[in-house]
């Protein structure tokens, strides 16, 4: 009978994986980016003269565009390395999110929106991927919740604390110009550590 692994080891572990640090701290800031996005693009939709039906839209065309991705995942990970669908996702969230902080009218944010499901998708799948093959084995469900924690857990309490004191202080423009930094800085950091130029696909 195997012998399931030592937590604390294997958490040990997973953080000498080459490029792991990185990677959480990559979840961390893209999470503050995300949340910073979602918790008030409506507001930002509302403050520009759109309507809450324009509201519905943006966050109907980002999940629904999600899916096509998502049904050709094996296909897309067979094609393309993780680590550039990670660096890809991020920069391209960073470029959108940059686009809807300059736009004058709602329309501009629900044209770019769908790519944001685009993005995502492969930006997740990239992410699971990484997860699963830098765990150690008996441990790749943790892996997976340590993801959860970095991404949704800190990084989604910090960019909500963050992008609300924005708000309060200049308003909807610069909380999605910040959140666009977020995204650029995580694609940074995780490329710094560059973990993937050996032969392995993660």
């Amino acid at each position: 009978i195997a012998r399931r692994p030592d937590l604390l080891s294997g958490l040990a572990q997973l953080w000498r994986q080459p490029g792991y640090p990185n990677f959480l701290i990559m979840n961390v800031l893209m999470g503050a980016g995300a949340a910073s996005f979602i918790g008030f693009i409506g507001l930002h939709i509302l403050a520009l003269g759109g309507s809450e039906a324009q509201v519905g839209m943006v966050y109907a065309l980002n999940a629904v565009t999600e899916i096509p991705i998502m049904f050709v995942g094996a296909w897309i990970l067979t094609r393309f390395r993780s680590s550039h669908l990670i660096v890809a996702g991020l920069m391209g969230f960073a470029i959108v999110y940059g686009i809807m902080a300059t736009a004058t009218t709602p329309v501009t944010i629900l044209v770019v929106a769908p790519l944001l499901g685009v993005l995502y998708a492969c930006f997740w799948l990239a992410v699971v991927n990484f997860a699963s093959k830098s765990a150690p084995d008996g441990l790749r469900a943790t892996g997976q919740a340590l993801v959860g924690a970095a991404q949704s857990g800190l990084g989604w309490s910090i960019g909500a604390v963050v992008a609300g004191t924005l708000w309060d202080a200049f308003g909807g423009s610069v909380v999605l110009m910040t959140a666009a930094g977020m995204m650029g800085t995580a694609a940074l950091v995780y490329a710094q550590a560059n973990p993937f130029k050996r032969s392995t696909r993660r």
